[in-house]
């Protein structure tokens, strides 16, 4: 079944639709109705996210004397974790939140204010280095996590994306 979506000049669009809900056994892939694809469509996908937030130190040893970095100071981090499912649990859910709450836990308890060089064992305690480290202990635990950002000020994000 084909739909049309108008835009707001008037201009039509092909939507390629499924006959049924694709947890129902409805198809997604939309040649199995006649319709094409091209490049820029993808599969459905939903994407949830959720945000930690702890404060800590840390000190980068390599950069300059004068490099702001290399003196001892701290950020209020947020982490946020992304999810990514092509379909629902039975329940609505890509994965319930409330299942998150391990991470919670491990941010509270070994991260939040502490010293990161003492948490990760050694002097490279970037934002980078925080979102792989978190990238890995959450999808070892939850195989639909996509994504982790690791921001040090609200200006500026580190995310770490296989």
């Amino acid at each position: 079944m084909d739909a049309r979506l108008r835009g707001h000049d008037g201009s039509t669009a092909n939507l390629s639709v499924w006959h049924r809900h694709p947890r129902e056994g409805g198809d997604l892939d939309p040649h199995a109705h006649g319709g094409e694809m091209d490049d820029t469509e993808r599969k459905p996908m939903f994407t949830i996210t959720k945000q930690f937030a702890f404060s800590a130190s840390h000190q980068l040893s390599g950069l300059e004397d004068d490099h702001p970095c290399a003196r001892l100071h701290g950020h209020n981090y947020i982490v946020e974790v992304e999810l990514k499912g092509a379909s629902l649990d039975a329940r609505g859910f890509v994965r319930d939140y409330r299942e998150l709450g391990p991470l919670k836990r491990l941010i509270d308890d070994e991260f939040d204010h502490r010293h990161l060089n003492d948490v990760l064992g050694h002097d490279h305690p970037t934002a980078e280095q925080l979102a792989l480290f978190f990238y890995d202990w959450a999808h070892d635990r939850w195989p639909e996590v996509s994504a982790v950002r690791v921001s040090e000020t609200p200006k500026a994000w580190a995310e770490y994306r296989p």
